[in-house]
């Protein structure tokens, strides 16, 4: 038996009839040249009543169908710029489905929607507004705005 042969679509189909026909795993295996596990996924991927091209899906189920990634769509062209984490929360609001900042972006990502986070505030702390970041004080190496070398002396 060759481990790595490639069935084709009709193939399958055909062991899907003879297997439901009642010819067995094994025999099915010798006669195409592949192993008997191989036979069993196909028999156990296809869904009753269909042929060999309709197979479940492989892997865990996608969370967002594709009627609530348009809604996310909508939602990110609706206000561009905003972050995927807003987006999320939105869709909750709307939908009271969960999904997370980085299920938003890949989606999006997907649909081609073009968005722009939100600018971050800058960090200010007292150091900043005591050297002057809002318009007084030392702005580089401690020279003030006017040029002359900022001291304590100076201040006082």
């Amino acid at each position: 038996m060759v481990s790595h042969r490639r069935l084709s679509v009709e193939a399958k189909a055909e062991i899907l009839q003879e297997h439901r026909a009642g010819t067995r795993v094994v025999d099915l295996a010798r006669r195409y040249h592949v192993t008997h596990s191989a036979i069993s996924k196909i028999v156990a991927k296809a869904r009753p009543g269909q042929d060999a091209r309709c197979v479940r899906p492989r892997g865990r189920p996608c969370k967002l169908t594709a009627p609530l990634a348009a809604e996310l769509a909508k939602i990110a062209a609706e206000t561009p710029i905003a972050s995927s984490a807003t987006f999320a929360k939105v869709l909750l609001d709307r939908t009271w489905i969960a999904i997370s900042s980085s299920t938003a972006r890949r989606h999006l990502a997907k649909a081609d929607v073009r968005y722009r986070p939100a600018l971050r505030k800058p960090a200010l702390s007292r150091l900043h507004r005591k050297n002057g970041w809002h318009g007084r004080g030392a702005t580089v190496h401690g020279q003030t705005r006017t040029g002359r070398k900022s001291c304590s002396r100076m201040r006082r």
